[in-house]
C-alpha cells in the first residue's frame, strides 16, 4: 500500500487472530498470504510492526459476505483508521471488526477492536505492538477475550523478505465457551518482487497451539497492469480443516482512493464456500 508496495520485510511478530483470520481483500485474493507484505489495510491482521512502512492518514472500511453450501452464512464488516504522517510521533493503526451469523438457526454475533502501534528502530527495521479485545455473543451468552501482540521487521532487501509470525503471543484472557478462540499460531512467510510487475507472496501457519502436523500453506501473485491496476490470484490449503482454497481479485490503488475486490472459494468435505469481499480505502493526508 501507498510508498512500500514493493519493499519486503523479515518480520517476527505476534498477532491476537483465529486460524481463519479476517485479511483486507488484498490479502483475501492472494488466499491471505501476505505475513512478508505491508499492506496499511492488513496492518492489524497480520503484522502489528508494518504501520511504521504504512504511511500516510489512511481511513478504510470494508465488506464480505461468507456463503455456505450447509449453512454457516456470515457477514462482516470493518473500519479501519492508520496515522504515520511526518508530524506523527507514534504511527498507529485502529480497527474495528464485526461479524455476524446469517443463518436462521443462530444469532451468533463477534466484535474485535484491534490496535497496533509501531516505528522504526533503524534503516529497515521496525518495532511494534499490538492489542485485540474479542466480544463474542451466542444464544444469549456473552464472552470476552484479550491478548498482546508483539512484532519486528527487518528488510532483507528491495525485493525479497522473509516473515516469521506468532499470533497471541501473550494472551490477557482465556473464553472457554467462545466459538473462536485466540489460540497460540506461528507461521513463516516469502514475499519476491519482480520488478514493478509482478510480486509473490508463500506463507505457511501451523494449526492451533503451534501444532506442526496440520498446517496451512498460502500462496498468492499480484500482477501489476499499470501505476494503479492490480490483478491476484492465490491458493491454500488448510490441512486443520481439511480445506482448499482458490481466490482471486482486482485493485484499484489511486494517488487518494482505492478499491479493491476479492473472490474466495472454499472447497471441505462438507461441500463448497464462497466468500465475497471489498475494501474500499481514502488516503486523507
Amino acid at each position: 500500500m501507498l510508498y512500500r508496495r514493493f519493499y519486503f520485510v523479515l518480520a517476527f511478530a505476534a498477532l491476537a487472530v483465529p486460524a481463519h483470520a479476517h485479511v483486507s481483500s488484498i490479502s483475501a485474493a492472494t488466499a491471505t498470504a501476505g505475513r512478508a507484505a505491508i499492506e496499511s489495510l492488513d496492518v492489524p491482521y497480520q503484522n502489528p510492526a508494518g504501520i511504521a512502512f504504512a504511511k500516510g492518514y489512511n481511513f478504510a472500511t470494508g465488506m464480505a459476505r461468507y456463503e455456505g453450501e450447509q449453512g454457516g452464512d456470515h457477514e462482516e464488516l470493518s473500519f479501519l483508521l492508520s496515522d504515520n504522517t511526518a508530524d506523527t510521533i507514534v504511527p498507529t493503526s485502529l480497527a474495528y471488526l464485526q461479524t455476524k451469523d446469517k443463518s436462521a438457526f443462530s444469532d451468533w454475533e463477534q466484535k474485535d477492536v484491534r490496535l497496533a502501534l509501531g516505528n522504526f528502530i533503524g534503516p529497515r527495521r521496525a518495532l511494534g505492538i499490538g492489542l485485540t479485545y474479542r466480544h463474542e455473543r451466542e444464544a444469549g451468552v456473552s464472552t470476552q477475550q484479550a491478548a498482546l501482540s508483539m512484532g519486528s521487521i527487518f528488510g532483507l532487501s528491495q525485493n525479497l523478505g522473509v516473515a516469521f509470525v506468532v499470533d497471541n503471543l501473550v494472551p490477557l484472557s482465556q473464553a472457554p465457551g467462545a466459538r473462536e478462540r485466540l489460540s497460540p499460531l506461528t507461521s513463516v512467510g516469502l514475499s519476491y518482487n519482480f520488478g514493478k510487475f509482478l510480486r509473490v507472496r508463500l506463507d505457511g501457519t501451523t494449526e492451533r497451539n503451534n501444532s506442526l502436523h496440520r498446517p496451512l500453506i498460502a500462496a498468492g501473485v499480484e500482477n501489476y497492469w499499470n501505476r494503479w491496476l492490480i490483478f491476484r490470484l492465490g491458493a491454500a490449503r488448510d490441512n486443520e480443516l481439511e480445506q482448499n482454497i482458490f481466490s482471486t481479485g482486482l485493485g484499484f490503488d489511486g494517488p487518494r482512493f482505492g478499491i479493491h475486490y476479492a473472490f474466495q472459494a472454499v472447497e471441505a468435505p462438507q461441500g463448497r464456500d464462497q466468500r465475497h469481499s471489498v475494501d474500499l480505502v481514502f488516503v486523507l493526508w
